[in-house]
C-alpha cells in the first residue's frame, strides 16, 4: 500500500504545482518500493522478520557514507530542514541517523533471534517505534550546534 501511494504521489506531482516530493520524499518512495519488492521476493516468515535489519543496515550504510565522505551534505542537509531549532551540523546529524539506523537494525535482529514470533511482533508493534522516536530526539540534540 505504501509503495502504491508513493508511486501515486509521483504521478500526481506531474499535475500539481505544490511540491509534494521535496526533501527526502523521493528517497522515501524508493525505500518503500525496495521494502515492497523485498516482501514480494522473499515470502518467508524469517525473512519478513529480518527485512527491517537488512534494509536498515543498507540505508544506514548509505547515510553513514554521506556523513563520512560528503560531510552530510546530501542526507544530513535534507533532514536538517525538519529539525527543531534549525542550527544543526549536517555531518553530525547524518552520523547520528546512521548510528540510530544501525542500532535499530541490531535490536531487530536481536529480537528476531531471542524472542518468539509473538514476542517479536510485540516488540516491532509497541516497542520499536517509540524507542526510535526517543533515540531520534537524542540524535537531534547531538546534531545541534552549540553557541
Amino acid at each position: 500500500v505504501g509503495a502504491g501511494v508513493g508511486l501515486g504521489s509521483v504521478v500526481v506531482q506531474r499535475f500539481v504545482k505544490v511540491d509534494l516530493l521535496g526533501g527526502l520524499a523521493m528517497f522515501g518512495v524508493f525505500t518503500m518500493l525496495l521494502s515492497a519488492g523485498f516482501s514480494l521476493w522473499f515470502q518467508d516468515e524469517r525473512m519478513v522478520q529480518l527485512k527491517g535489519t537488512i534494509l536498515g543496515v543498507s540505508i544506514a550504510s548509505l547515510i553513514m557514507g554521506d556523513a563520512l565522505f560528503n560531510r552530510g551534505r546530501y542526507f544530513g542537509a535534507r533532514v536538517a530542514r525538519y529539525v527543531p531549532g534549525g542550527n544543526v551540523d549536517h555531518q553530525r546529524l547524518g552520523l547520528g541517523i546512521a548510528l540510530l539506523g544501525l542500532t535499530m537494525a541490531g535490536l531487530n535482529v536481536a529480537a528476531t533471534q531471542l524472542l518468539s514470533k509473538d514476542g517479536w511482533l510485540f516488540y516491532t508493534t509497541f516497542v520499536d517505534t517509540p524507542l526510535a522516536c526517543v533515540l531520534g530526539l537524542l540524535v537531534f540534540r547531538f546534531s545541534q550546534i552549540r553557541s
